[in-house]
């Protein structure tokens, strides 16, 4: 009976050895998820901080803008902080770059929708689409080759803006150059209009939605 007993007693012992085991991994595990977390609550706070900083620089009216497109902000595939997130970026370039608030208005508008637009359709992240608008913004026309959008001096200089201007490439200020490159931009970006908001309630969008 004894014999029996410690037995009995030694299974249960090598039983809660492995339930130890399981339940010390499973810690690991949460432990791990929940760091992950605080790490990404912290990398959001960072860019939420950002953001309120640089809209608090920006004019009333670019303010005002701004929280009234917000609200459409998943109509064209993007949550309501990264739409704001990416609209008060751009409108501190476009303000740092010269333009009239007016101006700021409605290249920000545009080019936000612009890089949803092609986000959608070529398969790229959002931040990057927005990020090459603003670097052939600055003159690095390659960066919208993966879009197909071509962009070249020549091309430019025979552009409708140009043609309105009345001035070659060359006779341009960098201000006008930098609007004449946006114009034609969003001309040839044309050709993907609606594309985000076709693809809004799909489930790869919803899905980089539930991501963001």
């Amino acid at each position: 009976n004894t014999e029996d007993s410690l037995e009995g007693l030694t299974n249960v012992g090598k039983g809660m050895q492995q339930v130890g085991k399981v339940v010390t991994a499973v810690g690991v595990a949460i432990t791990g998820a929940i760091g992950a977390i605080v790490m990404k609550g912290s990398e959001w706070q960072e860019s939420v901080n950002t953001t309120n900083f640089l809209y608090g620089n920006l004019d009333k009216s670019i303010q005002k803008n701004i929280e009234a497109n917000t609200a459409n902000a998943r109509s064209i595939g993007l949550t309501e902080q990264q739409y704001r997130a990416s609209q008060t970026s751009m409108s501190t370039f476009f303000k740092n770059m010269g333009f009239t608030t007016d101006q700021t208005i409605k290249f920000s508008n545009e080019t936000t929708t612009l890089a949803a637009n092609l986000a959608a359709a070529c398969n790229v992240p959002y931040d990057q689409a927005l990020e090459d608008i603003r670097s052939a913004t600055l003159g690095n026309y390659e960066a919208l080759d993966k879009y197909n959008l071509n962009l070249s001096a020549n091309q430019l200089s025979q552009s409708e803006y140009a043609k309105s201007l009345g001035k070659t490439w060359n006779q341009m200020s960098d201000n006008e150059k930098m609007q004449c490159v946006l114009n034609e931009m969003l001309r040839q970006g044309g050709i993907y209009s609606g594309f985000a908001e076709q693809e809004a309630g799909g489930f790869a969008s919803q899905l980089r939605m539930l991501k963001e």
